[in-house]
């Protein structure tokens, strides 16, 4: 009998395998990086978008206010939560777009 050891956790990458689980964790490390990349791009843009007064910002399209109330149906988020997520009045947040 062969004892186990590396070749046979490297051979093929299978799954289990010392190749399989690094391959994975060098995924979840570049997975990692691309949602703290993103969130800084959000982070960025919310700030700019902040200095708007909320009179003056852009309004979301109607496509847009629908994807934004299946976001807070999925996510379980109160008016309030959904308001500050995209920076709308909390008026505004029962149906977004419904200041104008």
């Amino acid at each position: 009998m062969t004892p186990p050891g590396l070749v046979w956790d490297l051979g093929g990458g299978k799954v289990g395998g010392l190749l399989h689980r690094v391959r994975l964790a060098a995924e979840n490390n570049r997975l990692k990086q691309e949602v703290e990349l993103l969130r800084e791009g959000m982070r960025l843009k919310d700030a700019r978008m902040a200095r708007i007064h909320p009179r003056h910002r852009p309004h979301y399209r109607p496509i847009e206010r629908m994807a934004i109330l299946e976001l807070k149906a999925v996510r379980g988020w109160t008016i309030a939560q959904t308001s500050r997520e995209f920076l709308v009045e909390p008026a505004t947040g029962s149906a977004p777009g419904a200041d104008r």
